[in-house]
């Protein structure tokens, strides 16, 4: 009985708020309105504003009931949008008649419930300092506020949807790019016709997920093109672009498949660079989990073609053959490297009749081919060290 008399009192307030002003307001006229006595408005409220400010507390808990999370963050600042301009006589009236506290006030307890939820997710099992983690809520809380007042301010005349998309693309869609200011998204383009290289792809979407903190996009892959489903120019084609079709920063490109020196295969189908000529993506890196996609005696392998066609800080790649171990997820150099020697150019020395097969060096292993500030290609190992090596001649 205490909860529907307060909500016939708030729809009384908003109902007479759509023809007169909220300080014209009295509590005769409310009470008049939804037929209960004085006694019992006052058994409940204080004055006028007490009932502002408990409706818009009850606001609040309708519109983010369950859009608490990171995954529907956005869905939840949209819904905050709606719901004032659902009430855009109620919020005007008290915004220009009482004051713009009031309707901060009611911002800010919507929008910290919001983010300190989103927070304590996405801080979960991570050693971030509560002060930092109070820094970062109250960071987006007033940036979001902020803009909303200012629409308020206009009127509400502007699309609240265009704002939101807006500003989701500010936060790069995700709250948390405080710590994570290089890029938007990441993908992982794997063989999906090999078991064996599915399992290896999630263990890279992992990877991905904890080193950016941000969202991973699994593209599988079983041919180059003309494919019905998985054909690697479709997606290469749409990496990096959203759904209005503009481009978006990416933070890492990550491919899992077989592959050689020269070129990376799906399903036996041998990748060529037209197919990244034509469409140049903005990376920070690319990682090639291909064996000896980074051959570094090899002066057109697959690694140099992606560092001479792409905007990408960095590419990654293995010089030997590469292997995956199931059980404890990890990657590296295969012991069994016969296949790489066989590829490599080999001298035959000749000792009282026997003949010796004399292999020029061994694989480097994992190889991060970049290039300085004049443009010139440098190779560095996992440790940073640069590589010094000259490919022979191709004649």
């Amino acid at each position: 009985m205490s909860n529907t008399t307060k909500l016939a009192l708030e729809a009384s307030l908003k109902k007479l708020l759509q023809h007169k002003k909220i300080d014209k307001i009295t509590i005769n006229d409310l009470t008049t309105d939804c037929g209960i006595s004085r006694m019992s408005f006052y058994y409940h409220f204080k004055d006028i504003y007490d009932l502002v400010e408990w409706i818009c507390e009850e606001d609040g808990k309708r519109i983010l009931d369950g859009k608490k999370t990171y995954d529907t963050w956005k869905e939840g600042m949209t819904q905050i949008f709606e719901a004032v301009l659902e009430n855009k006589s109620f919020i005007l009236n008290v915004y220009s008649a009482v004051s713009r506290e009031k309707i901060e006030k009611y911002l800010n307890k919507l929008a910290c419930s919001l983010i300190a939820n989103v927070v304590e997710e996405k801080s979960a099992g991570k050693s971030i300092d509560e002060t930092d983690k109070l820094f970062i809520a109250e960071f987006y809380k007033y940036a979001f506020v902020g803009v909303m007042l200012d629409w308020i301010a206009r009127g509400m005349k502007d699309d609240h949807k265009e704002i939101v998309e807006r500003m989701s693309i500010t936060l790069r869609g995700n709250p948390f790019n405080y710590y994570d200011p290089t890029g938007m998204i990441s993908y992982v383009i794997y063989d999906v016709t090999d078991d064996l290289l599915i399992d290896f792809a999630e263990s890279e979407k992992e990877r991905l997920e904890k080193l950016y903190d941000g969202d991973v996009i699994m593209c599988p892959v079983s041919s180059i093109e003309d494919s019905e489903e998985y054909s690697f120019a479709e997606v290469w084609v749409n990496l990096g672009i959203d759904e209005n079709g503009e481009k978006i920063d990416i933070d890492e490109i990550s491919f899992v498949a077989h592959g050689d020196k020269t070129s990376i295969y799906f399903d036996c189908d041998s990748f060529k660079t037209v197919y990244i000529e034509q469409y140049r993506k903005k990376v920070d890196i690319i990682t090639l989990n291909s064996c000896n996609a980074g051959n570094i005696a090899n002066e057109t392998n697959i690694a140099r073609a992606f560092l001479q066609t792409q905007e990408v800080n960095e590419v990654v790649a293995w010089d030997g053959i590469l292997g995956y171990d199931r059980s404890s997820k990890t990657h590296g150099l295969l012991w069994d490297q016969r296949d790489f020697f066989s590829e490599e150019e080999n001298r035959i020395l000749s000792i009282f009749g026997i003949q010796i097969e004399l292999f020029p060096r061994f694989p480097m292993g994992e190889l991060h081919y970049k290039k300085d500030d004049n443009g010139n290609e440098i190779v560095e190992n996992h440790y940073g060290r640069r590589i010094g090596y000259a490919c022979p001649s191709k004649d």
